[in-house]
């Protein structure tokens, strides 16, 4: 209800002729109001409203004197309402806004839509509630269809655990959901004073189920500005941040230790992201690490803030930024951007696109063509009647996060955290999360590997990322209905690749599988798990060039390097033909090693061993697929 106190501010001082019948009572009224004796004011103004119920004019100064002056504008609305209906010569037009303001915030929107035209209709000027109401009457006529197709999701505050008397917004969702960061306002231990800048915040499970107990992260992070979290990468560390010190806000990249919350140093992003004396924040990453979008107010754009888009080059720089269109901007704001990858879907916020607040939360999925959606609404309840932003997907949970400044009732603060259970529509969210460490074999000491996650089927990569240097602790996050390739790297060791089929029906769960790595050395064997072939048949599949390329990259880091390929199949078909097929598909790896890598030819020798070597039982289908393998011997390094 604070907002009809607000928009009730600016209906006062007007001026209303008394009715002659209750002179005597208004002059009473008067000599109160003088006095600001607002409480024998009220008692003036109810007893002539109990001589006529039907006085649009007295129902319109009882809840002036309830919303304005006895700060009790829940009293008022009920007056007001009943003044609206009634109308008359003496009622100001823009009680129809207050009116219709209420009916807004309360979802009755075929009702504001009333009051709101209304009040064009009878405004003598056209000022910026004019505006504002022509806005609303746009809003209405957007709710009003969303109403007709609502969307099954609840929506809930996270409470005090999490939540402040002031603003909380930004959340940022580690990969394994274990803490999240967010920014806030409230004011720290040496200060009483809250809105000086906001700092970000770390917050962990409690017992596994909710997040609570948040925590200030220490400097160099946070400083006496406005620093807020915008992404964490799938190494769970790589953070980028926004900070406003310089320029009027720039986008850093900074390493988080998720267990002290310390934070390395932050560093700018280069000037083909950061502009000097522009607003670049909101940032959302692919979880490659190669494409950004953020937000910009830089001159060249559609509106006030834009959003861009910037891909990093070979050598792994980021390229100029590029607007993203009118299919996306418009001529306000838009911000607070979140790519889901998983279903090429970008969320962003806008106060331009069709909605029913002063800022609503939209999706635009990415297409064959690299065009974008015309962005859709996400619809009620995760959209309010006032700001909605921030929008964030978890990662394994099919739940998602929000920010907004809906009903009052149900905030902490100004601006509060949401929970969000994932509504259908937002579909394919279910998610399939490896967790594990990567050891060497032979020591079992972590590693502080390189990990690949490649899409077979597009032929393209999706993912990369870093196992923890401390103890080589790695966590992946994979949608449904998709072939990958995941390899893994280290300086002074073999690679290993894994080839994980996750069914379009799969159920969201969590996969531990711990990997060992093995130093390069003479005798050594790899399985290429994603060499494939057709039954019977020595031809490669185009899907095996992702695993032929990493061979190349290996023998092309070790140019001494010598190797053999062996050929192996299971134990259907004869013997003679077995032995035959895994010879010639040895042969076809080293043709492509050869002729289209250039890797010299004494470099690379074949065998085939047929059914003779099995590593799994040949009586059921897995053993049989484990034994139809490829593999690379080292003979010289």
């Amino acid at each position: 209800m604070r907002v009809l106190l607000t928009l009730v501010l600016i209906l006062l001082n007007f001026f209303m002729l008394a009715q002659p019948q209750f002179a005597s009572e208004y002059k009473e009224a008067k000599y109160y109001e003088d006095l600001e004796d607002y409480t024998n004011l009220l008692k003036v103004y109810e007893k002539i409203y109990q001589k006529d119920t039907s006085n649009a004019l007295i129902k319109y100064k009882i809840g002036q004197v309830y919303a304005e002056k006895l700060n009790q504008p829940e009293k008022a609305m009920p007056y007001f309402i009943s003044a609206a209906k009634s109308g008359g010569k003496n009622i100001e037009a823009r009680l129809y806004y207050i009116v219709g303001n209420y009916y807004k915030s309360q979802g009755k929107f075929q009702e504001a839509l009333y009051m709101f035209q209304k009040y064009l209709v009878t405004s003598p000027i056209k000022d910026v509630t004019t505006v504002d109401a022509e806005k609303s009457v746009k809003h209405c006529k957007v709710g009003i269809q969303l109403l007709k197709r609502p969307i099954t999701s609840t929506t809930t505050n996270m409470g005090p655990e999490i939540n402040s008397p002031q603003e909380d917004n930004h959340v940022v969702i580690a990969p394994d959901e274990s803490f999240i960061l967010f920014a806030s306002n409230r004011p720290d231990k040496n200060t009483a004073q809250a809105g000086a800048g906001t700092d970000i915040f770390i917050a962990r499970r409690v017992a596994g189920v909710k997040y609570a107990n948040p925590m200030r992260l220490p400097p160099p992070v946070n400083t006496n500005g406005y620093d807020i979290p915008l992404c964490l990468m799938p190494d769970g560390k790589t953070l980028y941040i926004f900070n406003s010190l310089k320029n009027d806000g720039d986008i850093y990249i900074t390493t988080l230790d998720p267990v002290t919350g310390k934070c390395t140093p932050p560093e700018p992003l280069p000037n083909t992201i950061n502009t000097p004396d522009n607003y670049e924040g909101d940032a959302t990453l692919s979880p490659d690490g190669k494409m950004i979008i953020f937000t910009s107010d830089r001159e060249g754009g559609i509106g006030g803030k834009d959003l861009y888009i910037s891909f990093k080059d070979d050598k792994g720089s980021w390229k100029p930024a590029q607007l993203m269109g009118f299919n996306i901007n418009t001529d306000g704001d838009e911000f607070s951007p979140f790519y889901h990858a998983e279903t090429k879907t970008l969320y962003f916020s806008s106060n331009k696109h069709p909605g029913i607040g002063e800022t609503d939360i939209f999706k635009t999925t990415l297409q064959a063509d690299n065009t974008w959606t015309t962005p859709q609404n996400l619809g009620i309840p995760i959209n309010t009647y006032r700001d909605d932003e921030g929008f964030v997907i978890a990662p394994k949970s099919k739940v998602a996060y929000t920010c907004s400044r809906g009903d009052v009732k149900e905030r902490e603060g100004y601006q509060d955290i949401y929970q969000i259970n994932i509504p259908k529509g937002l579909e394919g969210l279910t998610t399939v999360s490896f967790t594990g460490v990567v050891r060497d074999k032979r020591t079992q000491k972590p590693l502080d590997a390189h990990i690949i996650i490649e899409d077979i089927q597009a032929k393209q990569r999706i993912s990369e990322l870093n196992t923890d240097p401390v103890d080589g602790s790695y966590t992946i996050i994979l949608a449904p209905g998709r072939e990958y390739a995941i390899s893994i790297t280290a300086p002074g060791y073999l690679f290993t690749s894994d080839n994980v089929v996750i069914p379009t029906d799969t159920k969201a769960q969590e996969i531990t599988k711990n990997q060992f790595l093995t130093p390069i050395s003479k005798g050594e064997k790899v399985t290429l798990n994603n060499i494939f072939f057709d039954t019977g048949k020595s031809t490669l599949k185009p899907q095996s060039i992702l695993e032929l390329n990493r061979v190349v990259a290996l023998m092309q880091a070790n140019p001494r390097m010598k190797i053999q390929i062996n050929g192996h199949t299971d134990n259907q078909g004869d013997e003679k033909s077995n032995l035959i097929l895994s010879e010639e598909r040895a042969k076809a790896v080293a043709d492509y090693l050869i002729k289209a890598a250039n890797i010299a030819h004494d470099r690379i020798h074949t065998k085939g061993f047929g059914q003779s070597q099995p590593i799994a039982d040949n009586s059921t289908e897995e053993g049989r697929k484990l034994n139809r393998r490829t593999e690379f011997e080292i003979l010289e390094n």
